[in-house]
């Protein structure tokens, strides 16, 4: 492996109304804080963040994962996953493997997922 590109989308300072014009269900920090976000001071926080996570990576993989399992709030939720040719998998996800691949428990089979889109069930975390 000789690198890995990665994206995250956060919905920082929309409005309700903006984030109803969107195909999905969405939340923003706004509308969930009612405040404004500073958006240089909160990419600066998050790149830090990225920082600290990727000298702790270096130092001690396993302690990452570790952290990553436990705040992570997706495990044991219904999810689809859509990879690159479009193949569509629905489940529930149970385990992130040592090199950040996903499992996905689909109808009886355990599917590995490790590179396209993730879909929430709206349901999950109401």
């Amino acid at each position: 492996l000789s690198g890995i590109i990665s994206g995250i989308g956060i919905n920082i300072n929309q409005s309700a109304e903006n984030l109803a014009e969107l195909d999905n269900a969405a939340i923003s920090l706004f509308c969930e804080c009612g405040k404004t976000f500073d958006l240089r001071e909160l990419y600066c926080e998050l790149f830090n963040n990225f920082i600290r996570m990727y000298q702790l990576y270096q130092n001690d993989p396993a302690q990452l994962l570790a952290r990553w399992k436990q705040a992570n709030r997706l495990l044991g939720k219904t999810l689809e996953a859509i990879r690159p040719d479009g193949t569509r998998l629905r489940g529930i996800f149970s385990e992130i493997l040592p090199d950040g691949s996903m499992m996905i428990d689909c109808e009886g089979s355990r599917q590995r997922f490790d590179c396209g889109d993730i879909k929430i069930d709206p349901e999950t975390f109401v």
